[in-house]
């Protein structure tokens, strides 16, 4: 969610990032999003840290991270331009080699623009937790996360989700940057 809102990936939010967040969230008009703003910003720094959000979101329910997150997810809805219909099928690789790590998407194994690498991660994102997750408004969704054979496997050096036990044992991470 941190990642989504953090358009320069520099681990701090902006009252001008975190701004059409809080109206969505909490429908804050502009003076609301200020007060909301330095409640978030613990320190006083002028920008919400990583740590900081993970705080805000630790307070929430589970059921309330989930629309949290579904909020999010609206909102950067347009920013990647990856579409999909019905019958497709989205992969998705972390990539935790490379500088900084990121997620990569592909639409029936295809990782051309305007699918490839949708976003960055922060180097600490895998201390907190990886997990895989799925939103949707409707209709039925099947997820495979290694138990069964990947219709589009993604290049070789990759491990299944379900293959991790731990994601912070290294070796399971793969040896290379991807490449698609």
């Amino acid at each position: 969610a941190f990642q989504a809102l953090d358009p320069s990936h520099n681990g701090y939010l902006s009252i001008e990032a975190l701004g059409p967040f809080l109206k969505n969230v909490a429908g804050a008009d502009e003076e609301d999003q200020q007060s909301y703003f330095h409640e978030l910003d613990e320190d006083g720094s002028g920008a919400v840290s990583q740590n900081e959000f993970l705080v805000f979101m630790d307070k929430k329910s589970e059921a309330e991270k989930r629309e949290v997150c579904m909020m999010i997810q609206r909102m950067v809805h347009d920013k990647y331009g990856c579409t999909w219909k019905k019958g497709d099928v989205i992969g998705l690789a972390c990539d935790l080699k490379s500088t900084p790590p990121a997620i990569w998407l592909s639409v029936n194994g295809n990782y051309d623009a305007p699918n490839g690498r949708v976003f960055d991660l922060s180097t600490n994102d895998a201390r907190h937790g990886l997990f895989a997750g799925l939103t949707g408004a409707a209709g039925k969704f099947h997820y495979n996360l290694g138990e069964e054979k990947f219709k589009y496997p993604p290049s070789s050096g990759y491990q299944a989700f379900s293959k991790f036990d731990n994601v912070l044992d290294s070796s399971l991470f793969h040896s290379e940057p991807f490449e698609p």
